[in-house]
């Protein structure tokens, strides 16, 4: 019973063995998502409203109707 509480305690100081290994896979989604996030709003207002909307007013792409 003391083994456990020791490392019970260990981690509540340290924290898991595993933190590093977690902190790197959350950077590398975070910076899966900002890219997505980046190439998505480009490609929203380079290239969508030219694809899906062919004969409407450029500027309609970047007003929302009333």
């Amino acid at each position: 019973m003391t083994s456990a509480s020791t490392e019970e305690q260990r981690n509540a100081l340290l924290g898991s063995p595993g933190r590093l290994k977690t902190a790197l896979a959350a950077t590398a989604g975070t910076m899966v998502e900002n890219y997505d996030f980046l190439a998505f709003g480009t490609a929203s207002a380079l290239y969508f409203g030219a694809a899906f909307f062919p004969s409407a007013d450029p500027a309609m792409g970047h007003f929302s109707p009333s």
